[in-house]
Parts: C-alpha cells; sequence; structure tokens
C-alpha cells in the first residue's frame, strides 16, 4: 500500500495558493540525489489542495514555497534553504498524512537540530 501525503497550502491571508510548488524531501541529506524516489513536487489544485503519494516510508520534509526551479530539486543546496520553512513528517509503509501548509511561515524550530521535535506523527 502506498504511502500518502495531503493537505491544503495557503497563504497568511487564508486564502488558497495554486500557484505554489509543494516540495517534499527525506529528512537524510544521503537521499537529496538527482532522480530520488525521496524527493518529489507536485502543484496544489485551484482549491489549493495537494496530494503526494508513492514516497517510500522514511522521515521527510514538506514546504510550501512559489519560488522554487524543477533544478532545485537537483540540488542539495536548495533543498537545505526549504528546511527552515518546512514540516516533518514521518511515514511508514501504508500510511496516510496530512499536512496543511501556510507559504510565508517560517518554521518556529529553523535548525535541523531542533526541528526534529516537531515531527508530524
Amino acid at each position: 500500500t502506498p504511502t500518502t501525503v495531503t493537505g491544503l497550502v495557503r497563504g497568511r491571508d487564508g486564502q488558497p495558493r495554486p500557484n505554489a510548488s509543494v516540495i517534499v524531501f527525506a529528512s537524510d541529506p544521503g537521499l537529496w540525489r538527482p532522480y530520488s524516489r525521496h524527493v518529489r513536487s507536485v502543484r496544489p489544485r485551484i482549491d489549493g489542495s495537494y496530494r503526494i503519494r508513492g514516497l517510500p516510508p522514511a522521515e521527510y520534509w514538506i514546504a510550501a514555497t512559489q519560488d522554487v526551479e524543477a533544478s532545485d530539486l537537483l540540488d542539495p543546496t536548495s533543498l537545505e534553504r526549504l528546511v527552515a520553512g518546512a514540516t516533518r513528517v514521518r511515514l511508514t509503509a501504508g500510511e496516510t498524512k496530512a499536512v496543511d501548509l501556510q507559504i510565508g511561515t517560517p518554521n518556529p524550530a529553523a535548525s535541523v537540530a531542533a526541528a526534529r521535535r516537531h515531527v508530524v506523527r
């Protein structure tokens, strides 16, 4: 059974942000390589909802941004910059998690070490 992450992307004003990108990438930087199954990006629907299916079980960062190019998903430096505004999620086989995201809101745990305490279980 595949894993699934769903949610809504909104701006600070609470309005949907269908023009954003949702990026999910493994919390282990060793998995940030080209064409990794552990790095994915999707665009939300017009209502701001998104769905990502089929990630391998692992811990991930998930972030919404309007400033991403497709090539950024291949660049570990670009992914590292996204960590400060990301939410950490642990996915097990067959699990579905709901994670709503807000553009323009930095993670209060901006350091990787502190953010480990903010895992969505």
